[in-house]
């Protein structure tokens, strides 16, 4: 078997909510000790995400009814925001897992967007782990051992907002083109968010 994002390899796993085969690059070992693919493992970090912020719906309701109306709106912003991310990647998950994977050869980073901005936020954790958790100062230090510039070229990194806050800090934008119905995402060290929308 080979690895379904990268058809040259050999896959040494599955999988485990979607049973795709990946090589050792392409394996990404969770909390929990389940091994997940790079489309699985980002659908899982924006349920935490949602989760957390319904958890803070909660403290804060019980904190008392006034400072809740103040900031309800802003709130159900985030909320709707977060539960329309989580229906978006899970139907792009689901159409890419029905669609056949294309070739190496044929990937379009323009037709595959957030497998796109997946790749870049591995590519800098992947960096931060080699460099004693610090983070590039720019995107184009990934360029040739973290991203193969045949599959992701330098155009293609500046579609994206990199921005350094310290040396173990990132914050990496992904905004989607306006006639796209996906919100615009941004990755940190600390997981997945939707951004707000003012």
């Amino acid at each position: 078997m080979y690895c379904s994002y990268h058809p040259d390899k050999k896959a040494v796993t599955q999988c485990s909510t979607c049973r795709k085969w990946l090589c050792d690059d392409c394996a990404r070992d969770t909390k929990a000790n389940n091994i997940l693919c790079s489309d699985c493992d980002l659908i899982s970090a924006i349920r935490d995400c949602v989760a957390s912020d319904v958890q803070r719906l909660k403290e804060k309701k019980e904190k008392g009814p006034q400072e809740e109306a103040k900031k309800k709106k802003k709130q159900q912003k985030w909320v709707v925001a977060g539960i329309v991310a989580v229906i978006i990647l899970i139907g792009n998950a689901l159409i890419y897992y029905f669609t056949p994977i294309p070739q190496a050869e044929t990937f379009a980073p323009r037709n595959h967007p957030m497998s796109v901005a997946v790749m870049i936020d591995a590519a800098i954790k992947d960096y931060a782990r080699d460099h004693n958790g610090h983070v590039p100062e720019a995107l184009d230090q990934l360029s040739g051992r973290y991203i193969h510039q045949q599959t992701l070229s330098p155009d293609v990194l500046k579609r994206f907002t990199y921005n350094k806050a310290s040396d173990k800090i990132y914050e990496l934008i992904f905004r989607t083109a306006d006639n796209q119905q996906m919100p615009d995402i941004r990755f940190t060290q600390g997981g997945v968010e939707p951004l707000p929308t003012y």
